[in-house]
């Protein structure tokens, strides 16, 4: 009787007449995700997509996020920002419509921006002469500055932790400071300045100087006609001597008769004969300017400070010098003969006087 039951049964579940399951139960899903950024900045939007994660034997119900710093969220894509810096595990755990789960995790690195911070060293500060900046207080919280970049505001740039720079010119600049980080993070920091012009009393002396003597004669009766080059400015005077020796007669005075004519690159002539042994013309040219106060980067800028006004050009060009033998008187006797005086020799001294600025620094 038993045995004709079991048989019955066993008919009765091969038909599939009750709901039993099928094949082994639910399959749990996949979960999976992909990161825009694995080292991201602090408050930086980063977006989190899960499209990879599938179930394989129905679908997905919910989405579940921890981002590793306490705050979760829900979705199959979701954005975060995070507040710190740090290493972080995030999670994302996925579960079907029948209550299966599974997790994926990923590492992430929030780095924090660098500090940029620098220090200058005390004004006031004067064009040409070298100011001192030092990035004392830059740092980075996670890591080391990898490099300093420095814009002094006048185009040139420095890329040490300290470095010196000198402006060329009177004005205020703008000096900017940017370090990175080994991320690649960013921060700046900028200050300006004024950078002055230094005060000079500036009062003008004289010096002479001589140009090299020119020898030469002149035939009697005849004109030697020279050329003076004289390039230089701020000229107030000219001095131009002839001087010679007659031997003729001997052991009496001089007798010849020579004139000296000299005309200036502007064309003002003076003229003078001599019977002895010199000539003297000399030329009034540029005046002495008064004393003046100027501004200047160094002493060494104050003639440009000075400009066109305080620079004296009358005289500066080619002087045109004439030496003539008016009369010879001497003579020798020679095989009971007279013989005349064929030509003279003589020297031609050109002193200058010039002016200069002197600058006396007050301030």
């Amino acid at each position: 009787m038993k045995i004709a039951a079991l048989t019955l049964l066993a008919a009765v579940f091969s038909a599939g007449c009750i709901g039993l399951p099928q094949g082994g139960g639910n399959q749990p899903p996949i979960a999976d995700f992909t990161l825009s950024k694995s080292l991201v900045e602090i408050n930086e939007a980063v977006v989190f997509n899960a499209s990879a994660s599938h179930d394989p034997d129905g679908q997905i119900g919910v989405y579940q996020w921890n981002f590793g710093d306490g705050v979760q969220d829900t979705g199959a894509t979701v954005t975060h920002r995070y507040g710190a810096f740090g290493r972080l595990v995030v999670t994302l755990t996925v579960t079907d419509t029948q209550g299966a789960q599974s997790a994926h995790a990923a590492n992430l690195t929030v780095n924090a921006p660098p500090k940029a911070a620098f220090e200058v060293t005390l004004g006031p500060y004067f064009a040409k002469e070298p100011i001192s900046f030092a990035a004392t207080g830059s740092g980075d919280p996670d890591g080391l500055i990898a490099t300093y970049a420095w814009d002094f505001g006048d185009g040139s740039q420095g890329s040490s932790f300290a470095v010196a720079h000198a402006y060329a010119v009177s004005g205020t600049f703008v000096i900017r400071l940017t370090v990175t980080d080994g991320a690649g993070a960013r921060a700046n920091a900028s200050t300006s300045l004024f950078v002055d012009l230094h005060t000079y009393q500036v009062a003008f002396t004289q010096d002479s100087s001589q140009l090299q003597p020119i020898r030469n004669f002149t035939l009697a009766n005849q004109t030697k006609s020279i050329t003076v080059e004289i390039f230089v400015t701020n000229l107030t005077r000219a001095n131009f001597t002839l001087t010679w020796r007659d031997p003729f007669p001997a052991g009496g005075p001089p007798n010849d008769v020579i004139e000296l004519r000299v005309t200036s690159p502007e064309g003002s002539v003076q003229h003078a004969q001599g019977t002895f042994d010199n000539i003297t013309l000399g030329f009034n040219l540029n005046p002495i300017p008064p004393d003046v106060t100027v501004r200047a980067a160094t002493a060494a800028d104050v003639p440009g400070a000075l400009g066109s006004a305080f620079l004296g050009m009358r005289g500066t060009g080619v002087w045109l010098v004439e030496i003539v033998a008016v009369s010879l008187q001497g003579g020798v006797v020679q095989d009971g003969g007279f013989v005349p005086e064929p030509l003279f020799v003589w020297t031609l001294t050109t002193t200058l006087t010039t002016y200069h600025a002197q600058p006396t620094q007050v301030g």
